[in-house]
């Protein structure tokens, strides 16, 4: 039977970016080119252990097994980016994960809305309105921003051609009560808005397979 490896621990994962990053600055790498269990590879991995040792603390914290296993890990993601490099998918990578925290960001904020006590919709509303807080039934925005008629910057978002007004109606509901009433002041500056553009289009994400009826534009 196959040995379980440790749990990552989420502190010593930060102290191995960390050191391999002052390292790094110093011209003391990873080759991502080649395999972690090289010589090259392995003589900087005690480097990386040896710095986060040195932390005071981090002894009685981490073992050096959970050391080695958040290195690999960081390794990995390491390699991946240098790929990404080469191909020049960088940016359009960069530009998916930038939506897709839009994406969870948006969701998270209209589900406080719809759990504040400010939340006009009904029981039974609310009920339906939880079935669709969920990225599946999000638009995708656009990375530029613009203006809206208030002045405010907000990103064009595409419509999903599929979903119901009931369903939009909900969305925008729990929306406005997290601008009304949760979002702090000091954060409103911070905050992009969106509009619907039709010069946009409409999203091309695939109607969810278990969407339900009342969601679905008639």
């Amino acid at each position: 039977m196959a040995r379980k490896k440790p749990p990552i621990n989420n502190t010593c994962q930060t102290q191995v970016r960390r050191v391999t990053r002052l390292l790094s600055k110093k011209g003391d790498e990873f080759d991502t080119h080649t395999n972690f269990n090289t010589p090259h590879n392995q003589q900087h991995l005690q480097r990386v252990i040896d710095g986060v040792m040195s932390t005071k603390d981090a002894p009685n914290m981490f073992s050096t097994v959970e050391i080695v296993e958040s290195a690999k890990l960081y390794f990995h993601s390491l390699r991946v980016e240098a790929v990404r490099e080469e191909n020049g998918l960088k940016p359009k990578h960069r530009k998916t994960s930038r939506n897709g925290s839009r994406k969870t960001k948006k969701r998270d904020n209209r589900l406080k809305g719809l759990l504040h006590a400010k939340c006009p919709l009904t029981k039974e509303d609310k009920q339906k309105a939880r079935l669709i807080m969920k990225r599946e039934y999000m638009s995708s925005d656009e990375d530029e921003l613009v203006m809206n008629d208030n002045g405010k910057p907000a990103r064009r978002v595409r419509t999903l051609p599929w979903m119901s007004d009931l369903a939009n109606h909900y969305k925008t509901v729990c929306q406005e009560v997290y601008l009304n009433h949760i979002l702090l002041q000091r954060d409103r500056k911070k905050y992009h808005y969106t509009i619907r553009d039709e010069n946009c289009g409409v999203s091309d994400r695939a109607m969810p397979k278990d969407i339900p009826s009342w969601a679905v534009k008639v």
